[in-house]
């Protein structure tokens, strides 16, 4: 009897081990489809949350900043990556600026930060931003509250030094010594200077920097024929950016521009671009704290310069 009991376990013990093997295939059969349709539903949402954002904060803190193409350069069911490749429009010429990277899985989602902040050379001789991927020179805004004598001699004014003769588009900060309404500056803007970027506010913590705080510049882009539903669509961005309500200028760019026409809304500065026989004539522009050039380009026969 015994060696039939034994023979018996050994066939029990094969058919439970047999039984749990096939309940382990089938339920990975059910599970991983399962885990990877699931996973595939975050991921996607992850994706679509980076993309929008990536968006929005060209809207609102990207001087005259173009997405020219914004594509997933990978994706699996784990995670991805975004390429925003971006450029310039300098009256019609369009030329590089850089190319951002952005990755994302199921749980989180991350910009490269340092490489949307500015680089700074900072010598005896010279102090400017610059774009770290192209080394372009970066247009810098100067807020009217904020003292820069940390780090600067003297505010800069590129219009001094700008040569009226020479046959070249320009793109330029210009930033005010106090707030000043959008009606009073547009009225005052030379015929042939187009007008790319409103400047509203900066996220500067520090009031005194001992250098380019590498914050972020709130701002848009109006639309010169329907300036008040860009206005509103901005403020809405703004909202949408700073939904939890922590970013101290975002508030207060709200707060101020409450129930208020464009027209009446005083902003900070703008950045314009045109032709610099045209823009030389901004020397003459009212309340002018600072003038900062960026990126500036040869005219050829081959391109007109797009004027407004």
């Amino acid at each position: 009897m015994e060696p039939n009991f034994e023979k018996t376990l050994k066939k029990a013990k094969l058919k439970n081990t047999l039984r749990i093997i096939l309940i382990t295939i089938v339920t990975l059969l059910i599970t991983i489809p399962l885990f990877y349709s699931l996973s595939n539903k975050i991921v996607g949402k992850q994706s679509d949350r980076l993309n929008d954002f990536l968006f929005l904060r060209n809207r609102i803190a990207e001087p005259n900043i173009q997405i020219d193409s914004q594509v997933l350069s990978y994706s699996s069911a784990t995670g991805g990556e975004i390429v925003s490749n971006r450029s310039k429009d300098i009256s019609g010429y369009v030329v590089p600026w850089d190319t951002i990277r952005a990755t994302y899985s199921l749980f989180s989602s991350n910009v490269d930060h340092n490489e949307l902040l500015s680089g700074l050379h900072w010598t005896e001789k010279n102090t400017y931003s610059y774009n770290k991927q192209t080394k372009q020179k970066v247009a810098d805004f100067y807020h009217p509250d904020v003292n820069y004598s940390g780090y600067l001699k003297e505010m800069p004014n590129d219009l001094k030094l700008m040569d009226e003769k020479k046959s070249e588009v320009t793109e330029m900060a210009i930033s005010f010594d106090k707030p000043v309404k959008w009606k009073e500056v547009k009225a005052d803007i030379p015929k042939g200077v187009t007008v790319k970027w409103l400047y509203m506010g900066s996220n500067i913590p520090d009031k005194k920097p001992m250098g380019p705080p590498g914050m972020d510049n709130y701002g848009f882009s109006p639309d010169m024929e329907q300036e008040q539903d860009s206005f509103e669509g901005f403020l809405d961005d703004l909202k949408q950016y700073d939904d939890r309500k922590t970013d101290e200028e975002i508030q207060k760019i709200l707060k101020k521009s409450k129930d208020k026409s464009l027209s009446d809304t005083e902003i900070l500065g703008i950045l314009v671009t045109g032709e610099n026989k045209d823009l030389k004539k901004m020397q003459k522009f009212s309340h002018l704290r600072a003038a900062s050039v960026g990126v500036t380009v040869e005219t050829n026969p081959y391109i007109k310069v797009e004027k407004e």
